[in-house]
Formats: structure tokens, sequence, C-alpha cells
């Protein structure tokens, strides 16, 4: 991994267990004032949610009900602001979903989807068992079991300078939270890091970390 990220895999070594810590807060920090959910509804405006599936920009993906939450399936791949594909190759983005920097994965959930908060994250990592968790929402072909059909897939990461790294060997996705703020804000600040989930092939739990807004990493967006 590069330098300029939570070192992942140095965090995997001792268990991810240098999990940060933030203070609590009484808001739920998961809507803005008009009680709206913030991180999400900017990527297509006439999205259709059906029955097990959400149709965007043409494509139609997969979602899943774990515990109290609806998730999308799989990695978001719709076009928009600061996002590539790996590689620069458009037949990753079919496999693997396009990868966002930060303020643009903020804004690419489609209408009435959003890009979960930290804590959001920690609701199903919890559902399913923090000590498993990695194990259980991988895909079998990414060393998981996928109990509950997540299917995470390790699309690696994108890097400032305009390189690529990591495919098939970690998954990173956004949260919607400032690695400053507390673990259930969504609002925007000058922070310049923003806290990531992170899933290693070999690895049965779901690390903790923080990356620079300007790396690229992957998008699973949260039912309103």
């Amino acid at each position: 991994m590069k330098s300029g990220i939570v070192k992942f895999a140095q965090m995997a070594a001792i268990g991810f267990a240098l999990a940060f810590t933030f203070s609590c807060s009484s808001d739920d920090g998961n809507n803005n004032n008009d009680g709206t959910p913030s991180g999400g509804g900017g990527g297509c405006p006439n999205a259709a949610t059906g029955s097990g599936t959400l149709s965007c920009g043409g494509q139609t993906y997969k979602t899943v009900v774990i515990g109290s939450q609806t998730w999308m399936a799989q990695n978001l791949n719709y076009a928009i602001g600061e996002s590539k594909c790996y590689g620069d190759s458009e037949a990753n983005c079919t496999t693997y979903g396009r990868l966002y920097d930060w303020n643009t994965a903020r804004l690419a959930c489609p209408s009435g989807w959003h890009l979960p908060s930290h804590a959001e994250w920690s609701a199903l990592t919890d559902y399913v068992g923090k000590e498993t968790a990695g194990t259980q929402l991988k895909a079998e072909s990414f060393g998981g079991t996928d109990n509950h059909k997540f299917a995470a897939i390790g699309g690696g990461q994108g890097n400032p300078n305009g390189t690529f790294s990591d495919i098939d060997e970690d998954g990173n996705w956004w949260s919607a939270t400032e690695n400053s703020a507390s673990d259930n804000s969504t609002a925007v600040t000058d922070d310049p890091n923003a806290r990531v989930r992170n899933m290693l092939y070999n690895k049965e739990t779901v690390g903790k970390g923080q990356a620079q807004k300007t790396y690229l990493f992957s998008v699973r967006c949260l039912k309103n």
C-alpha cells in the first residue's frame, strides 16, 4: 500500500487492533438539518428500486437486506466527477465498479441512497459479527463465504499520483465520515482525510482506517 493511506496491511498484521477512537455525539449524524440523508442522491436522479435490484445509469445492481439496512450488493459503477476505472480499463469497471475520490463518492449514490457513514458501516459489521465480518461479507472469489450476499471484492485503489494498486488483493470503501469527526457525522470541513473500510483477501476482519480524500476507492451505497 502507498504511504499516503493508513497502511492497512500493517494494521492487518496486528488484527486491526489500532482502531481509531472518536467522541460520541447525541445527533445521529446521518441527516442534514432538513432530514434528508447526506452523502448521496446526486448520481442517477432517475434511479429505480425493484425487488432486490437497483436500476441506475443504464445498469442494474443487486441489493441485499442485512439486518435493518438495505445495501447495494455490488460496487457502484456510475461515471461522475473524479472517478476512474482501475488501470483506466473499462473492463475493470464492469467487474469491480469505479473508483472515486471522497468528494465525488459523497455525491455519486443514486436518488434515495447515500454513502454510508462510519457508524452505518459499523452497524453492518456488528450485525454480521465483527470477528469474522470480512469472511462473511466477501465474495467466494475474494476469499470469503459471502453468507449475506454482500459480495465484497478487491477493487484495489487509485493513488494521487495517477497509478493504481492492489486489485484482487484488497478492497477499500469510502465512508461519508471525515477522520476528525464523530462516527455518525457526514459533515464536510477542511479535514484532508476521511475514514475507509478495508477487506483483505486473506483476513477475516473488516479493517478501519483513514486516507487522504484524493485517493480513489470503491463505493457501496446504502438505502435511505
